[in-house]
This record gives structure tokens, sequence and C-alpha cells, in this order.
């Protein structure tokens, strides 16, 4: 049986992490290992494209309007939402920060 197929949306606040993350590690490790950072980040998040529902639930109502899962990827947890066909991401932090609350991920 074959699993359908999400659509990976990126939210506007996951936009800049990923472009901060670059950024960071290319000025500490060169632009070749930033390059394969970022490829690990998106190679994952494509691959939310089938069965995302695997990863581990953060946040999930009452709590937040949406449930939102978090995935870890190279030091770096990916935090996303499933609605309807469509996954969308929402924000990607450090592991080692601070866990953000639900209001940073949901905007409530």
């Amino acid at each position: 049986m074959r699993s359908m197929a999400y659509e990976v949306r990126f939210a506007r606040t996951a936009r800049r992490p990923l472009e901060q993350i670059y950024l960071y590690v290319s000025e500490r490790e060169g632009t070749a290992v930033a390059d394969a950072v970022r490829e690990r980040i998106m190679g994952a998040i494509l691959a939310l494209r089938h069965y995302p529902r695997r990863y581990p639930l953060v946040f999930a109502p009452p709590r937040c309007r949406v449930a939102i899962h978090r995935m870890l990827v190279v030091g770096y947890h990916v935090y996303f939402c499933v609605e309807g066909p469509e996954v969308r991401i929402i924000t990607i932090r450090h592991a080692a920060r601070q866990s953000p609350n639900a209001s940073d991920l949901t905007g409530e």
C-alpha cells in the first residue's frame, strides 16, 4: 500500500532560520560544510512528504490549535504541523536552544 504524498510548505517563520543556519555554519566551518548541512536538513524536510506523523508530537490541542511535531536533523529541531494534505514547516532551531512553547510556534 502506498502512502499519500503530502505537499511540504514553509511558513514565513521557517525560511529565515534556515538562512541563518547556513550563514552560521559557513562562517565557522566553510561553505562546503554549510552546503552539506543545508542539504541534510532540506532532504529530511522533503522526506516529510511520506509518513510525517512518525515524528513525535510536542504540542497538541487543546494547548494549541494544531498538533505540532518535531524532527531532529544534524543537531537542529524542525518543527512542523500536518494539516490535511499539507506539511507546514513552522521553524528550525538548534537543538541546544531552549524548546519553544506552543504560543511561539502557533502565534496563539
